[in-house]
């Protein structure tokens, strides 16, 4: 080793050599960095600028040549280091996969703000929502709606955990056609303890799913076919071809996607989407054409380029609904819980049998705020009989599970009925309240 042999020269010699291949000053100097840590053992980028003139440590160069000679032959970055950044957490990428870029993130960021933004002030605290673009993060699993969300060509399920992660109550399925890109996706949901949520199938944009969504998202191929051949070689000699293609004018799979989604939207549902320079006319076009959806916003990345599509499903006509045969009882159809129990409005269920439903509260009043609550509809306690005295037994003797299951059992903690307006009671369902996580003042209230 001589003298100058530093981490400096080394990483400054990869930079010259990558533009020496074709490859961009700005981008050279990045992956020469991100290489030089990968080879360090993941070095965070202060430690590798604290320690640039020190000398090369032993077997650096031995891992750091390989890396470099590869990226000469202009591999991406992506597939030499095994992941990639998106969204502030780690996606493993390989062969056979698109590597997440920047500008998918407007995606997550929409879907986001979205979700926050669009209900009402009372719509949003039945449905849980959370304002979580302020903080980018919701601050606790136990948190957040129950939502049905589909992402459509997921490739290596960036976008799936990503919304996952974000969203600790949304249930996601995530489709390809791929079986590379779905080996990826469970691995990176799986890495990210989202697989429980995160339902990974095998199949052409929406067929191999079921059941309506609350968001469609997607990051389609939209690249003209007449454009591949003049794309960077790190995207047209790695990536996959298949994820590239949008046929002739780069929508083939957009014209199909637009009406299959507006099928399988909830009224009001979000579907957004990804597409590529020169494509928002077209887009707007495809988009008109569906009387289904509304188009709401074409947004723009940070080159001010329009990238991604949010359209919303229209309720339907009212003179279109075809009128139910037995009328439900107006006490069920009003009821937030009655609705909650059909699966109407979300909630972060955490129990159910055939008699008994409980789920963390939409309001918490402590840390751990469940209510236990009979399928049964029963407005107060009040209208109880002596054959419904079993009911509470098991109502008790369930919350004290769920309170042992919770890590609230042995501190303790408080379960209370409410029955009237006078004591609380504001949904006319009887429930009981398990709360902990702090200590309890006496008397309540």
């Amino acid at each position: 080793m001589t003298a100058d042999d530093t981490l400096h020269s080394r990483i400054q010699d990869a930079r010259r050599r990558f533009e020496r291949a074709g490859i961009e000053p700005v981008e050279a100097a990045i992956d020469a960095d991100v290489l030089a840590r990968h080879a360090l053992g993941g070095w965070e980028r202060g430690q590798l600028l604290a320690g640039l003139r020190d000398a090369c440590p032993p077997g650096f160069a031995e891992g750091f040549d390989p890396l470099v000679r590869r990226r000469e032959h202009r591999e991406p970055t992506g597939y030499i280091t095994g992941h990639r950044e998106f969204w502030n957490i780690e996606i493993e990428v390989g062969p056979g996969v698109l590597i997440p870029r920047p500008e998918t993130e407007l995606l997550v960021e929409e879907v986001l703000a979205r979700l926050s933004a669009s209900e009402s002030a009372a719509a949003r605290a039945a449905a849980n929502l959370q304002p979580v673009l302020s903080e980018r993060r919701v601050k606790s699993r136990a948190e957040g709606p129950r939502l049905r969300i589909a992402d459509v060509g997921t490739g290596s399920g960036c976008l799936a955990v990503a919304l996952a992660r974000w969203l600790p109550g949304a249930h996601i399925v995530a489709t390809d056609m791929s079986d590379a890109a779905l080996r990826m996706a469970r691995r990176n949901a799986a890495r990210h303890e989202v697989g429980d949520r995160v339902l990974v199938l095998q199949g052409n944009l929406l067929q191999s799913t079921d059941g309506l969504f609350d968001v469609i998202v997607s990051n389609p191929p939209y690249v003209p076919a007449g454009d591949l051949a003049s794309l960077q070689p790190e995207i047209r000699e790695f990536e996959p071809v298949g994820a590239l293609d949008g046929g002739q004018d780069g929508l083939d799979v957009i014209r199909l996607l637009v009406p299959e989604a507006a099928e399988r939207l909830v009224p009001g549902g979000w579907l957004m989407f990804e597409f590529g320079f020169g494509q928002s006319e077209g887009v707007r076009a495809i988009i008109a054409n569906e009387p289904r959806l509304d188009l709401v916003d074409v947004r723009a990345d940070l080159a001010g380029i329009p990238r991604v599509a949010v359209a919303r499903r229209r309720a339907p006509d009212p003179e279109s609904r075809v009128p139910s045969p037995e009328p439900r009882n107006p006490d069920l159809m009003s009821c937030l819980f009655c609705r909650i129990i059909a699966g109407e409005v979300p909630a972060k269920t955490i129990y159910e049998d055939d008699v008994l439903v409980a789920f963390h509260d939409i309001n918490p009043q402590a840390p751990v705020h469940v209510l236990v609550v009979p399928r049964r509809h029963i407005p107060t306690l009040n209208d109880l009989g002596p054959e419904d005295d079993p009911l509470i037994g098991t109502m008790l003797r369930r919350a004290a599970t769920l309170a042992h299951e919770l890590g609230i059992g042995a501190r303790g903690y408080r379960t209370v009925f409410n029955c009237n307006r006078e004591a609380g009671q504001t949904v006319y369902h009887i429930h009981l309240h398990v709360l902990g996580g702090r200590p309890m003042r006496w008397p309540p209230g």
